[in-house]
């Protein structure tokens, strides 16, 4: 944000990090992509709400700003969660059908 990136670059970068979380907790903890997903979006709002917070007892002049963007890029992370989960579904059904 220092660096004022574009929506797009900060929207890549929510993806990267959203795609590494989900595969360490996927691999370390041994958890499905759903669960991950879950459990990512929780720590997301967490943090999401504590920045909100902070803004709002600081009376920044950017909290209308920073509070529509945190706001999309929530849906984004839902988005994405959806979206990992049906692809991990699909990749699970397609390998019982290749079994059979």
């Amino acid at each position: 944000l220092e660096r004022q990136a574009s929506l797009e670059n900060i929207v890549e970068w929510l993806g990267r990090l959203m795609n590494h979380a989900i595969k360490r907790l996927v691999d370390v903890y041994g958890l499905t992509h759903e669960e991950s997903a879950r459990e990512f979006y929780l720590r997301w709002s967490y943090f999401a709400t504590c920045f909100v917070r902070d803004l709002t007892l600081n009376s920044a002049p950017s909290f209308g700003s920073y509070h529509l963007l945190l706001l999309m890029l929530g849906d984004y992370i839902l988005y994405l969660g959806e979206l990992y989960s049906s692809q991990a579904m699909e990749e699970s059904l397609r390998t019982k059908l290749e079994v059979r």
